[in-house]
């Protein structure tokens, strides 16, 4: 099994995690912003257990709308 850590940024913006109820990860292609959205939802859900009801929304860019209709 892989063992995945967040990187140094990643890992700031979870100790903001109990501040804040919404994660915005606006930019370019790259750096992380998928996957510190990942570890955002599985602190929530450990956090949580079986009370946890996220709800993820994610909206495709023109390029990546135009690469998924290929």
């Amino acid at each position: 099994m892989t063992t995945i850590s967040p990187l140094p940024w990643q890992g700031q913006s979870l100790q903001l995690r109990t501040h804040v109820d919404m994660l915005w990860a606006v930019g370019g292609r790259a750096g992380g912003k998928s996957t510190c959205s990942r570890f955002h939802l599985l602190s929530h859900c450990n956090t949580l257990g079986p009370h946890a009801a996220p709800v993820v929304v994610r909206e495709a860019s023109d390029m990546e709308a135009a690469e998924m209709s290929l």
